[in-house]
């Protein structure tokens, strides 16, 4: 968990409620889930760095206006990263992609994942 608290949002970024559904925790599991998947890709020979992929999973609803529907909260969060990508800690360029609708599915998780999920959560 340590490589990963360089990466605590801080509430001020959040448009909305920081302790919020999609706040601080959510960003925090999504952020296990993303350095989960991105360090098993590597490790299965694929080029990935893994600043990116952390970032975009801690900052991916910094832009919503609220818990509920939301439908332009990818854009206005893409849009804040592009506003304060220099004042964020460990920044590295990102490229910021403006999807519609992405989503990745997963089937399940391992009692670790679950595990560090639950610290990060409780952590932050």
């Amino acid at each position: 968990m340590n490589d990963l608290d360089g990466y605590r949002p801080s509430p001020s970024w959040f448009a909305h409620n920081p302790y919020g559904i999609h706040g601080i925790g959510h960003a925090g599991r999504v952020l296990v889930w993303a350095n989960l998947i991105a360090r098993q890709l590597q490790a299965d020979g694929v080029a990935l760095s893994l600043e990116p992929v952390r970032w975009a999973a801690v900052l991916h609803d910094v832009g919503r206006l609220s818990d509920g529907w939301d439908k332009g909260h990818g854009a206005r969060s893409a849009d804040w990263v592009s506003e304060n990508r220099h004042s964020l800690p460990s920044w590295h360029p990102l490229r910021i992609a403006k999807s519609r609708n992405a989503r990745l599915v997963g089937s399940g998780a391992d009692s670790r994942l679950e595990g560090a999920a639950k610290e990060c959560h409780d952590k932050w």
